[in-house]
Formats: structure tokens, C-alpha cells, sequence
């Protein structure tokens, strides 16, 4: 994990804007406040492959998850912590290790991978927000998200985020060649939900090429992240000395 977050006072205030009750110590280089979200976990996949991705929503909406954390996001130490105590708590009152939680021997918040650009707004919007989420919803449901268990180590982190990030290619590729030709945004939508096709499926050409784009430089950052099998190295190895 890098050492320190870069920043800048633009995304200083997109995190503001995004939680306002977030605030910048600048004295101690460190993001403190309480990160609120009203937020419900969906599934965006096709053709039977799931891609869930959370999403804003009306606090009324059943699936909803609605709630609070107190955090701190160190900037120098690319570290964050949940300093409300909730996380330890829950784990106690169910008889687990912090670790079951993604929590990490020094309290931290075990939070996986750290995105491709180290900078402070990918990180707080990619990595600490669904993070809570996730937490949330174990709280709320004793159970994991449908978006499933994270990953407890570093490798098997990349090796997850690479099967999710191929399954999400696979559907964004199926999707620019389902994309209906000649349909207009205000007409009906063509699966029949009775919305809008702006409101409902629409993707412009332009989103999708610019989710593929980011989709495979997202993979080209994490294959280079991950690190050979103990097979692999043999077979290396042996080839080597056969040369």
C-alpha cells in the first residue's frame, strides 16, 4: 500500500460535497467526521454474470441502507480507521475476530486493494464508502452482501477484483453491441418497463466506451499486480535450468 494518499483542494471538496459532514484537519493531514449514506446494493450484470454496484437511494426503498460511521482517514499513512468502535463491538456481541470484519491487528480498516491512482477522492468513493456500506449491511442483516465476502489478503484481493472487472468488461461489451440502433432517449424503453429509455437502459456510446477504457486499464493494473503462483515459479525455475 502506498504511504501517502495524494490530494488536492479540488477533491478536498468533491468529498465535501459527496459527505458533508467529512471535514480536512489540516494540522494532522487527516479526514475526520462521520460518512453518512443512504445506499442499496444492485445488480447491473447480464446474461447471468452479476456485477453489483452500490447506488444512492430514497430512504423509504425496502433494500435500503441507511447509516453512519465515525472515521478517520490518515493521509500521510494511507490508513483508515472507524473510530466509533462499532465494528469491534459487533464482532464481540457475534463471537468473532476482528479480522472476520476486515479489521487489521492495528484497528485499521482492511480495505483490499488500493486503486491504480493513488488519489484521495478514487479512494474515499472506490475503497472507504463501500467498505461502510458493506459493513452497514452486515450489521443491519447478519449476512454477508449479495456483492459477496471480501477478500482477507492482498492476493487473493487482485485475483477477486480481476474476475469481477472481467465479468464487468464481458457485460459493458454485450451491452455496446445490444445497444439498440435509431432509438430515441424520450421514446419507451425497450424492456418493457413502461420508463423512458433515457431513464431506464440508456447508455450513450460515449459512457460505454469510457467504462471499457477504464475497465481494462483497471485489469492492466492489476495483472501487474499479481503476483506469480508457487507453481508458476517452479515451472519457471525449472525451465531456466533446463536452459
Amino acid at each position: 500500500m502506498p504511504t501517502m494518499i495524494r490530494y488536492t483542494a479540488e477533491e478536498l471538496e468533491e468529498i465535501r460535497k459527496i459527505f458533508p459532514n467529512l471535514y480536512y484537519a489540516e494540522d494532522e493531514k487527516k479526514i475526520k467526521g462521520e460518512l453518512d449514506f443512504c445506499a442499496h446494493y444492485k445488480d447491473i450484470g447480464c446474461d447471468g454474470i452479476s456485477k453489483w454496484v452500490i447506488e444512492p437511494c430514497n430512504r423509504n426503498q425496502s433494500d435500503c441502507i441507511e447509516d453512519a460511521y465515525s472515521i478517520e482517514i490518515d493521509l500521510e499513512k494511507a490508513s483508515v480507521f472507524e473510530t466509533g468502535g462499532r465494528i469491534e463491538r459487533l464482532a464481540k456481541s457475534l463471537g468473532k475476530k476482528n479480522a472476520d470484519l476486515h479489521l487489521n491487528d492495528d484497528h485499521s480498516c482492511c480495505l483490499g486493494i488500493f486503486p491504480p491512482a493513488n488519489r484521495l477522492s478514487r479512494f474515499v468513493i472506490e475503497q472507504v464508502y463501500p467498505y461502510f456500506v458493506w459493513q452497514a449491511y452486515y450489521e443491519k442483516y447478519r449476512s454477508v452482501p449479495p456483492c459477496g465476502e471480501c477478500p482477507h489478503s492482498r492476493s487473493d484481493a487482485v485475483s477477486s477484483r480481476i474476475t469481477d472487472e472481467k465479468n464487468y468488461l464481458h457485460i459493458l461489451l454485450r451491452k455496446q453491441k445490444s445497444q439498440p440502433k435509431g432509438r430515441k432517449r424520450n421514446e419507451p424503453c425497450p424492456c418493457g418497463k413502461k420508463k423512458k429509455y433515457k431513464r431506464c437502459c440508456y447508455i450513450s456510446d460515449k459512457e460505454i466506451d469510457i467504462e471499457i477504457k477504464k475497465t481494462k486499464d483497471s485489469l492492466s493494473y492489476l495483472k501487474s499486480e499479481q503476483k506469480p503462483s508457487a507453481d508458476t515459479l517452479r515451472r519457471k525455475k525449472k525451465t531456466k535450468l533446463r536452459q
